[in-house]
């Protein structure tokens, strides 16, 4: 396995996930907003420690984000109310 999740969790997202990537696999992480797709990938990353169990990783990974539909510096006009 390069990628293997062991019961891991990170509350209060997820929990008692188990998963094996083997070589040649991809991926596709989706779902509506607020339901742990970022910290996936962060404790794949290890940017983002988990809860419980463990994942382990014995391979590069590659992520591709969303890209931004509007320049950040891009000066946006709002009305209240």
């Amino acid at each position: 396995m390069l990628i293997q999740f062991k019961d891991a969790a990170v509350a209060p997202l997820w929990s008692s996930l188990n998963l094996a990537v083997d070589r040649g696999e991809f991926i596709a992480v989706l779902g509506p907003n607020g339901v742990g797709k970022s910290t996936l990938l962060g404790t794949i990353l290890g940017t983002r420690k988990l809860t419980a169990g463990s994942v382990d990783v014995d391979c590069r990974v590659g992520v591709l984000r969303q890209p931004r539909l509007v320049p950040p510096a891009l000066p946006l006009p709002g009305r209240a109310g």
